[in-house]
């Protein structure tokens, strides 16, 4: 959960907690900081990472003017921003108030477990009574108390449950009842959202077929030269593949990007028009 924001006060940069956050505040997110709160960009320009909110593997523009989420992961640089809610009306702490609310839903084998406990307890004492008065020993009382406690019973199943929860909770995963957790052992057919979930959701440039002539790190360049002034979602993959393979990005002019037409511009005196890029992309699969 993000637990520090920079409020912006008298040209000055102060470090509070996100509970001292107030409505109105200016508040600065530093690159690849989590957004303290619900806001308004005001200055700045840069990317935000909301899959974690959102479920949507995008990486989302920011601008002034944009709304920004808490728990987005800043981009590369860094934004000033406006506090539009207070960090318990925001959206990560209302993610948080499901986790904490999925912990008091009480499974079946828990309420077995209070069941079990409540017959279980009187009738130990009864046991751990008898003996006191059969033996007149008094250790005799307590040996059977701490042999027969219900104690592991009561507190294994709650830790058990709570432990589950909080491992899923670190896989990104949210269960919003855990007596789900009872039967999902019988499951037999499982329904999920496949893009970031079952893939990263982030393209990746899998092949490059040069033309006779033509070798790939020169189409490469080419192609990663012109890419870099495109705001196409793959675009993104054609560029970290270069990147990858160390080349050295070209100046570009006569830059032009029509709906269905492709991207067109001039690198380096050469024509070059991209018109598809779907035949080279693939979604990366999660491990």
């Amino acid at each position: 959960m993000p637990s520090v924001a920079h409020r912006k006060s008298g040209g000055k940069l102060i470090d509070i907690t996100t509970e001292q956050v107030k409505i109105g505040d200016t508040l600065l997110v530093l690159p690849h900081e989590i957004c303290p709160v619900d806001g308004t960009v005001l200055e700045g320009s840069s990317t935000m990472d909301e899959s974690y909110l959102t479920g949507e593997p995008y990486m989302m523009s920011k601008t002034s003017g944009s709304t920004v989420m808490s728990g987005a992961i800043n981009g590369d640089s860094a934004l000033t921003i406006h506090a539009d809610k207070l960090s318990v009306d925001s959206r990560y702490a209302k993610i948080m108030e499901v986790m904490r609310s999925s912990e008091q839903y009480r499974p079946n084998i828990r309420r077995l477990g209070d069941q079990l406990g409540a017959l279980y307890t009187p009738l130990t004492i009864v046991c751990a009574l008898t003996a006191w008065s059969m033996s007149g020993d008094v250790i005799r009382f307590l040996a059977v108390l701490v042999i027969a406690t219900p104690c592991p019973l009561l507190i294994g199943i709650p830790v058990t449950i709570i432990s589950s929860i909080s491992l899923a909770a670190r896989r990104e995963i949210i269960i919003k009842n855990p007596a789900i957790l009872e039967t999902i052992g019988t499951c037999r057919t499982a329904i999920f959202d496949k893009t970031g979930t079952l893939t990263y959701g982030r393209p990746t440039l899998t092949g490059l077929i040069p033309g006779k002539n033509h070798k790939k790190k020169d189409v490469l360049t080419l192609i990663a030269s012109l890419e870099r002034y495109s705001k196409h979602p793959l675009s993104s993959a054609i560029i970290k593949a270069a990147e990858k393979a160390g080349l050295s990005l070209l100046s570009v002019t006569n830059i032009a990007e029509l709906p269905g037409k492709g991207l067109t511009g001039t690198v380096m005196g050469k024509q070059v028009k991209i018109t598809s890029r779907k035949t080279l992309l693939k979604k990366t699969q999660r491990p």
